[in-house]
């Protein structure tokens, strides 16, 4: 004897597969944002870490003192072939060449006014405010814009 055909449909093999495929999709891709993000949380934690004053590191701050600080003057006579301090003037828009824009202090991200007292690094000419460029010659040795040698 036959049997009269089911009115059923049977079960769907695809859409259990689909709906199994999109899981572990998610979840994959929820592993890698999860890696990815840990990582740049790791590499910036890091970063700052070694670029920190009296790091770890070994790396000795030029004109460091006692307490931590710098001395902004001793940092920029460290400087190879830097014998004086970097001579600071009176800002005045007709004495640097800076492209006919507006000139700013890549260190503090301020405009610089006719009249504020500046620096101009002698290797790429590059100007800043006199506190900033000695703050950041204490730490570093290199322009904060082109990352040349400051001397």
């Amino acid at each position: 004897m036959s049997q009269p055909p089911s009115s059923q449909p049977p079960s769907s093999p695809p859409r259990t597969l689909a709906i199994s495929l999109a899981v572990s999709l998610l979840f994959v891709s929820s592993a890698i944002l999860l890696v990815t993000a840990t990582t740049a949380f790791m590499l910036r934690y890091y970063r700052q870490r070694r670029d920190r004053p009296g790091s770890e590191s070994g790396h000795r701050v030029p004109g460091a003192t006692p307490t931590g600080g710098t001395d902004a003057a001793a940092g920029i006579r460290s400087l190879p072939g830097v014998e004086m301090t970097l001579p600071a003037f009176s800002y005045a828009p007709h004495d640097v060449e800076h492209g006919g824009s507006v000139l700013e202090c890549a260190v503090c991200l301020g405009a610089v006014k006719e009249g504020e007292m500046v620096r101009q690094l002698p290797a790429c000419m590059h100007v800043y405010h006199v506190g900033c460029i000695d703050r950041w010659l204490a730490v570093h040795q290199t322009c904060p814009v082109c990352r040349s040698i400051a001397a």
